[in-house]
């Protein structure tokens, strides 16, 4: 440890000399061109609310020189000549405003508050509030920004009835999310698996909790505490480069972002259809400026969210088997277990943000950042499993399970970053520091096993695919609905505990300077990323010693009889809290244990990742074209440590051998962006660009593991390497005055050793049959491609007549498509890859009402990769309607209803076809409602 703490300060050291030599360098040809030129700064303010207008277009009539307000409405143009000029300031939906500005003398720096108002007197009920006025930002920051993203505002995300980040964006062009108990969880950008995509908070990438993920879990973050979302579908080389498919950056709220001081609370309840319980919400956020100019400023929100739901889910496994005369029965169905999940999670979160900005040319700011997402899971499961097939329907020596698993999860995620922001003349210097910690603990998980003291024969009825039944031949039907028949196997008890940290420094260096007489900039920095990742995870197997067997009938809790609409009459259950206290009492006495050791050994290891990263890169604006190019080179190394477990052959464990591998890489990443102006509204744009994705960190672990119940075999690959990818964009968007955007583009990427995650079943050996799980990365195959286009609409529509002016439409349409070399076959289909998403939203806006009905749709994708494309699991399409209504009662007060999941759209797996399911999982809708108040 010591020598690593070594290690990264003489890294650090290294980067502080870099940074203070091209600062030496730099600033001597700084203070000459400001000797002769000067700066025009300002601020873009609507007229009537007094809110900053970030994203306002500001051009020098006549001249190439130009820029965009920032988040705070602040702008600020450098290397201007000295002389008089007239700024323009554009704003979608605004009057252009026209101010005489005057550059008396060398040096100078020009200063003033712009007030902009709507364009149409006919607008302004719609214009300056509420979701259009979210709408406005997020357009005019999209509109003016160098490269592709799109921007979901603060007021955008309070319409949605979305709990967290994840949600928020599948509405947005491109997006597509993975969910857990039918909340969004990971994102996935224009048909690219989640591990392509980089998930930042204030442009800092976000640790993941989870053991074996690389990619943050987004359901840990609320919505609550940020003030917008950017998604940025083309980087740039000052980003980092581990984004094939995008980057998406969660901005925290600051005092700054408003003129005045900000006090809102918002407090609810809820309902969730499927298991009767309640939702509890509760949240504020609270901002003021303060000091003798107010400049310092001070935000503090926190959130709270408590959420009683649950699931219904069957889970099948289809394979070949063979009957009693060795004939082979092709893709019968094997087993069947049916789960009943209750499930209570609750989202704490606490944000801050200081700031202090003594004037124009300096910003110096502390954010941090806490979330705690506890999930208390409790599993009822009844498995059936025939031993033995008389024909595909007729199985023999069926072995019926219930198993219970109770478990607290408990993931957390701490960010600090301090960052400052300082202009000497022409120069700009911005530099930040964060400490990162993310951590998810289980230690409490335990997992009792009962076996039905029979075995019998069954049949299945497989005319309903989604739902087969199983009726018991040889004993009395309903035998297996007596608890008192189910006896005691085993408990597991679970321990785990893995920690991220990741600490980050950066410095970027950013100088104005004339390119044949058009206003450019040259911009160089650099950046260290030191990530430690560790999981420590022991696993016992507890053992009935005492006198007599242990019957589930001593445990029992609810009777489920209407499964999944009534298809299954599961039975009795097992009451946690009676088997808890049971196992407690008894631990280490009657019920003896030991620890699994290879179960435990295989979970655990050690990770260290640095990257260093340099970059250069110059914008010149040439008027109508802008050009932003350069390139970034990004070293990693990284050091990985996991066990080997070893097997006689006849499957019994004999050893662990800890496995160490080490690794340097060098990835050099050019990029060029073109933004082309046909007129003030409407614009087109290229890019090509060059990104990678990193394995996940389990994938990395070189281990091994045999679990012999399951009959799978858990392997990582040391050898694996980033994914290196080229991307090709051109994109065509029109802003609408009143209002709105059409935009359409098409988009093009070449991949380079790509990862996937695959299922095979291994041939031969003591382990025949048993399924192997292992990232794999093909040599010498052909590079996988994705190609795509979408189409993007929203306006108000504002020009219809009378009480119709209130509608809005939120509509985009995206389409991938993908080849790729997997197992056996070519030209197939790239994993994650859905080859269509789409949004449909109808808001309406009036009088302080803003309803909205909104459709979300997800095409199928390949989950997991099997040994030929009849054994790819996939992931299938998903439809969902929601609904969100707030009427605005009086002076702030306003009540809300968000309306979730309408149609109980399911989560749903199926192996090769549709007809084949292995996961099928229910919940229902829910709803919330409640008052929020803007107090000040």
């Amino acid at each position: 440890m010591q020598g690593r703490h070594i290690y990264y300060s003489s890294k650090i050291k290294l980067l502080v000399l870099l940074s203070c030599l091209l600062f030496v360098m730099i600033i001597p040809y700084s203070a000459i061109n400001a000797q002769t030129k000067g700066n025009i700064t300002g601020r873009i303010i609507d007229i009537d609310s007094k809110d900053y207008m970030p994203g306002a277009n500001i051009i020098l009539q006549g001249t190439t020189f130009g820029t965009a307000s920032d988040r705070s409405g602040f702008f600020r143009i450098s290397n201007v000549p000295v002389g008089t000029y007239n700024l323009v300031v554009s704003y979608i939906g605004y009057q252009d405003k026209t101010v005489e500005v005057t550059l008396a003398d060398d040096g100078y720096t020009f200063y003033e508050e712009i007030e902009i108002k709507p364009s149409e007197v006919k607008m302004q009920d719609v214009v300056i509030t509420g979701l259009a006025q979210g709408q406005v930002k997020a357009l005019n920051q999209q509109k003016t920004s160098n490269n592709i993203k799109n921007v979901v505002s603060e007021e955008q995300m309070e319409k949605f009835p979305d709990i967290n980040s994840a949600e928020t964006l599948q509405r947005l062009p491109g997006i597509s999310i993975q969910r857990d108990q039918g909340e969004g969880r990971y994102v996935q950008i224009r048909g690219t698996e989640t591990r392509m995509n980089s998930m930042k908070i204030n442009g800092e990438e976000i640790p993941s909790p989870e053991g074996g993920e690389r990619t943050a879990q987004m359901d840990i973050i609320p919505a609550s505490q940020l003030a917008s979302i950017e998604v940025i579908k083309a980087i740039t080389p000052d980003m980092d480069a581990n984004s094939i498919g995008g980057t998406v950056n969660l901005v925290t709220k600051s005092a700054l972002d408003y003129e005045k001081t900000v006090f809102n609370i918002t407090a609810g309840g809820g309902y969730a259809d499927i298991r009767g319980k309640g939702i509890y919400q509760g949240g504020l956020n609270y901002g003021t400026r303060f000091g003798a100019n107010n400049d310092f400023g001070l935000m503090i929100g926190a959130s709270y969210l408590r959420s009683d739901r649950g699931s219904d889910n069957n889970e099948l496994e289809w394979g070949n088997v063979e009957d009693v005369n060795e004939n082979e029965i092709p893709w019968a169905l094997r087993n069947i277990s049916l789960r009943n999940y209750d499930i209570r999670r609750d989202r704490l979160g606490f944000s801050t943000s200081l700031d202090y900005k003594p004037d124009n040319d300096n910003l110096f700011s502390l954010k941090a950042i806490f979330d705690n997402y506890f999930d208390r899971e409790s599993r009822n499961e009844l498995t059936v499993e025939p031993d033995g097939f008389n024909s595909r329907t007729d199985g023999t020596e069926a072995e019926f399970l219930h198993k219970m698993k109770a478990r607290d999860q408990e993931a957390r995620l701490y960010s600090i970053m301090g960052s400052g922001n300082n202009h000497f003349g022409g120069l700009t210097l911005d530099y930040s520091l964060s400490y990162n910690y993310a951590q998810e603990k289980e230690d409490r998980h335990f997992e009792p096993k009962f076996e039905m003291d029979e075995t019998p024969d069954i049949m299945w009825n497989l005319s309903d695919y989604n739902n087969p039944k199983f009726t018991i031949t040889s004993l009395s039907s309903d035998y297996y609905l007596d608890a008192s028949n189910f006896v005691l196997d085993k408990m597991e008890y679970h321990d785990n505990l893995t920690t991220n940290t990741d600490i980050l420094g950066s410095v970027n260096f950013t100088v104005p300077y004339s390119f044949a007489g058009n206003q450019a900039e040259l911009k160089l920095g650099g950046k260290v990323s030191m990530k430690k990742k560790d999981r420590k995870e022991n696993i016992w197997e507890y053992k009935w010693e005492g006198d007599g067997d242990i019957l589930m009938s001593q445990f029992t809790g609810d009777n489920v009889s209407d499964l999944l609409d009534g298809n299954y009459n599961f039975g009795p259950t097992i009451n946690v809290d009676k088997m808890e206290s049971f196992f407690n009492a008894n631990k280490d006495g009657d019920f003896v244990g030991e620890i699994i050791i290879e179960d435990t050994d295989a979970a655990t290891y050690d990770a260290t990742e640095d990257v260093y990263a340099f970059y250069l890169m110059t914008t010149i604006n040439f008027g109508n074209l802008t050009i932003l190019a350069g390139v970034r080179d990004e070293i990693s190394k990284t050091s990985y440590t996991g066990n080997m477990v070893i097997f006689d052959d006849q499957g019994d464990y004999v050893e662990t051998n800890q496995v160490s591998a080490d690794h340097s890489r060098n990835n050099i990443l050019p990029s060029i962006h073109l933004k082309y102006s046909l007129s003030s509204q409407t614009n087109i744009r290229a890019a090509f660009t060059s990104g990678l994705a990193r394995p996940h960190y389990e994938d990395l672990v070189p281990y091994s593991v045999v679990l012999h119940e399951d009959e799978e075999i858990n392997r990582g690959n040391a050898e694996l390497i980033p994914t290196k990818a080229y991307g090709f964009d051109l994109l065509g968007e029109h802003y609408i005055s009143g209002i709105g955007v059409i935009s359409g583009g098409v988009f093009y990427k070449i991949l380079k050793d790509i990862i996937y995650p695959t299922s095979i079943e291994e041939h031969g050996g003591i382990y025949d049959g048993y399924q192997v799980f292992q990232p794999w990365q093909p040599e010498g195959a052909d590079p996988a491609t994705i190609l795509g286009f979408e189409v993007n609409w929203q306006q108000q529509l504002t020009f219809l007549p009378g009480f119709l002016d209130g509608f809005g439409i939120y509509a985009n349409y995206t389409y991938t498509k993908s080849t790729a070399d997997l197992p056996g076959r070519e030209n197939a289909t790239l994993p994650g890859q859905a080859g269509n998403t789409a949004n449909f939203a109808l808001s309406y806006q009036k009088a302080g009402f803003t309803g909205q009905i909104s459709l979300n749709y997800q095409d199928s994708f390949i989950f997991e990769v099997g040994e030929d494309e009849e054994h790819d699991v996939y992931y299938k399409d998903h439809f969902q309607l929601d609904f969100s209504a707030n009427q605005e009662i009086i002076g702030g007060l306003s009540v809300y209803l968000q309306l979730v999941n309408v149609n109980n759209a399911p989560l749903y797996y199926y192996i090769g076809k549709e007809d084949r399911p292995i996961q099928r999982e229910f919940y229902s809708w829910w709803l919330q409602a409640g008052l929020k108040w803007n107090v000040l």
